[in-house]
């Protein structure tokens, strides 16, 4: 019986959808370039490979529609406002720290105190920075931080920062909303499609190995494998890495968000 390593499952259940056409996109390429006999040794046809690569195509696609919703737009534009009267605001504090007239120093201390857990805002994930926001603006509104806002001159840019997370948070809402009616469905079964088109292949190519006829017959058909194994640990380590980067983005309860 012929020895051959395993193909690695892939877990790409688990990815975001960018991650999963990625994945499926770089396994295409390592059969796309083979011409008929070769596949052949692999227990494939063109038409299966082309069926995947067509499955491939329609996941990006979708992709491409998701990404180039308006509501995404309007999202980009709401998050970088915020991120702006956030900074404005930030420097007009520590700028207050530094004035000569007492009242406006005054000020300025007592609203340094009220902003310091909120320092780094623009840095975390969208909905971290949204309930960050809201929870900043209910502090600087209350009743004994008032005169120092007023004082300060962050009257405006408080209403105004409020109205960009607002914005904000209803474009998303709105493209979340819009995605799961028109796109969700569909995607969910593009990559359902994919999956099932790529495990037909694997299941294919491992009876291929195991029934090869000649040492070089088996031979190609594990270097095939070892190149789909790489392609596999790449994107399982771009996944953990991004699960990661997730979890060292989101502040522990009770721990101050800093830069």
């Amino acid at each position: 019986m012929n020895v051959f390593p395993a193909i690695e499952g892939s877990s790409c259940y688990r990815y975001n959808n960018a991650l999963h056409m990625s994945f499926h996109d770089h396994m295409h390429q390592v059969f796309a370039g083979y011409l008929e006999d070769y596949l052949k040794k692999l227990n494939l046809t063109q038409a299966i490979v082309d069926e995947y690569g067509d499955d491939v195509e329609v996941e990006q696609d979708l992709n491409r529609k998701s990404s180039a919703n308006t509501n995404t737009i309007k999202m980009d534009e709401e998050d970088a406002e915020r991120d702006r009267l956030l900074s404005v605001m930030f420097y007009m504090v520590s700028n207050g720290l530094k004035a000569s007239k007492a009242a406006v120093k005054a000020a300025a201390q007592q609203l340094d105190v009220v902003i310091r857990p909120y320092k780094g805002a623009q840095g975390v994930a969208d909905d971290a920075e949204t309930s960050l926001i809201k929870g900043l603006i209910l502090d600087l509104r209350k009743e004994e931080n008032t005169a120092a806002v007023t004082t300060l001159g962050l009257d405006a840019t408080v209403d105004e920062l409020e109205e960009a997370n607002n914005n904000f948070d209803a474009a998303k809402n709105k493209r979340t909303s819009e995605r799961a009616l028109t796109e969700g469905d569909n995607l969910k079964d593009a990559r359902s499609k994919t999956d099932t088109v790529y495990q037909n292949m694997c299941t294919l190519i491992s009876a291929a190995a195991l029934m090869a006829a000649t040492p070089e017959d088996l031979e190609f058909v594990v270097s095939v494998i070892n190149e789909m194994n790489r392609v596999i640990a790449n994107h399982k380590t771009s996944y953990t890495q991004s699960q990661a980067q997730k979890k060292s983005n989101k502040p522990e309860e009770g721990e101050t968000v800093e830069k």
